[in-house]
């Protein structure tokens, strides 16, 4: 199983994390350059990793590229 890690993927216009463990993303409507880091940050660490199948992870893909922010 993968550590449980946040990884920056994107910067800009809004900054998004991926746990590397369970693939789930952490985004903060919040500018960069303000407190988007530490919303992030908090958001990971709240968050408890649920491991899906394949078959889930394509239908979490396709509902997440879907969704409007």
């Amino acid at each position: 199983m993968p550590k449980r890690n946040l990884r920056i993927v994107k910067r800009t216009p809004v900054a998004i994390g991926i746990c590397e463990a369970c693939n789930m993303q952490f985004h903060s409507k919040q500018p960069v350059e303000d407190n988007a880091e530490i919303d992030r940050v908090i958001q990971f660490d709240k968050h408890k990793c649920k491991h899906e199948d394949a078959s889930q992870g394509a239908a979490r893909i396709v509902r997440e590229a879907t969704k409007l922010y």
